[in-house]
């Protein structure tokens, strides 16, 4: 599973690491909704991309696929399926390259009326989508697909590990699934946004209140991101308000570790990966493709927690730290939020979760000390969430600039 550089101690360590995170991330203290729950309840689909110019969020998702070792070529005359299709605004780049299926899986009501509205307005040539409304769990498709694409959806719960099985059975022998997999380190700036969200923006107000305040709270945050293609109002309520978003956290170490050696990295973005070993030396066990991924995911996954930050190198055994750092304060906040929705005294899960932020900001890097100070700017509140106000985060001048490299996208070959 790891480089072959790496010693068995070191080997054990992080295996030892892995199997911590996924302990500590896969039960919630208490029954939270599902994304489509949740969805269906306020009759919402927050997942909706800028379409004012066709050709800019075409050539986005051309350069994403490109880089995950897909290029247009690949779609076309393939049989490719897209699993929580969200709004369809992503698909209609995929029907343009005339695969020889598009399929489409959206149980959201909400979502399947965007979809017909997407493709209704849609006048380039393009492959018809196959829309089927079933969940996941009750989709059991005749044949095999070339490509499964599934993004932002699955995350580290037993069950949806088990529909991430399920969707790699899906895959012919060579085909690729492209996921979503989300950074503990990344996920850190928007998960102290989500900390102090509760306290600002009660559950006790209407969902409308709240996603008023919130937006109030944090659009100047999302000003800072020039590049950014949903509206604050949908961020809002699929980040700061989704019951969903602790189980979110799916690392691409645990991907590679539930999938196995039946599936090896194709590509994956940011693309951090590096490779300088000599061809014709990879071959049967040296290929080892996925050990070398994981070497470069180790060296340089401390870069996701600061978009602005130009990539280097570091310790694994540090950066190892750093990410389990990074889960603990997740699984704290996450603990603190059930608790305050349980109407539980708070003062020891907030002593928790300032513990661990403090843990992890001695962790981060001297050179990201921008980030750093950035990240302390938060320190007079994280023990008492209770005192920040819309205003006071919304005029925050250092810490509404951090946004993590949160998402990333992994693109894996089906090798048996």
């Amino acid at each position: 599973m790891f480089c072959s550089s790496t010693s068995r101690t070191e080997n054990l360590r992080i295996c030892r690491y892995l199997s911590h995170v996924t302990n500590i991330m896969s039960s919630p203290l208490i029954k939270r909704q599902s994304h489509l729950e949740y969805y269906q309840q306020h009759g919402i689909a927050p997942v909706s991309y800028d379409l004012s110019s066709l050709d800019a969020h075409f050539d986005r998702r051309r350069s994403l696929y490109n880089k995950l070792g897909l290029p247009s070529l690949a779609f076309a005359g393939s049989d490719v399926l897209e699993v929580a299709a969200g709004t369809g605004h992503n698909s209609l780049f995929i029907a343009a390259q005339h695969p020889r299926k598009n399929v489409l899986l959206e149980p959201n009501p909400t979502a399947i009326d965007h979809i017909h509205a997407a493709y209704a307005g849609f006048k380039l040539s393009h492959t018809k989508p196959e829309l089927i409304t079933n969940k996941l769990e009750d989709f059991n498709p005749p044949d095999l697909f070339d490509i499964v694409l599934c993004e932002n959806w699955l995350g580290t719960s037993t069950h949806e590990l088990g529909l991430l099985s399920k969707l790699a059975s899906f895959i012919r022998p060579g085909g690729v699934l492209v996921v979503t997999t989300v950074s503990p380190i990344g996920f850190v700036p928007n998960l102290m946004r989500r900390y102090f969200a509760y306290h600002i923006a009660s559950p006790d107000l209407s969902f409308e209140t709240r996603t008023s305040l919130l937006a109030s709270a944090y659009s100047s945050h999302l000003g800072h991101l020039g590049e950014m293609t949903r509206n604050v109002t949908d961020w809002v309520q699929d980040n700061m308000i989704n019951p969903a978003y602790f189980g979110l956290c799916l690392s691409s170490p645990a991907v590679l570790s539930h999938l196995g050696d039946s599936f090896e990295v194709l590509g994956a973005y940011p693309a951090f990966i590096e490779d300088w070993r000599w061809f014709k030396a990879l071959h049967g066990d040296e290929r080892a493709i996925n050990k070398q991924f994981l070497s470069e995911y180790w060296l340089k996954c401390h870069n996701f927690f600061d978009s602005r930050l130009i990539p280097f190198t570091r310790d694994i055994a540090i950066n190892q730290a750093l990410e389990k750092a990074a889960s603990l304060l997740l699984k704290s906040i996450e603990a603190c939020e059930d608790a305050a929705l349980n109407k539980t005294d708070l003062k020891l899960y907030t002593h928790d979760v300032a513990s661990h932020f403090n843990e992890f900001l001695t962790l981060i890097p001297e050179k990201m000390i921008e980030a750093k100070v950035s990240l302390q700017e938060l320190s007079p509140w994280v023990s008492e969430p209770n005192k920040i106000s819309v205003q006071t985060l919304a005029n925050l001048g250092k810490f509404a600039k951090l946004f993590g490299r949160e998402t990333s996208y992994l693109a894996l070959q089906r090798s048996k």
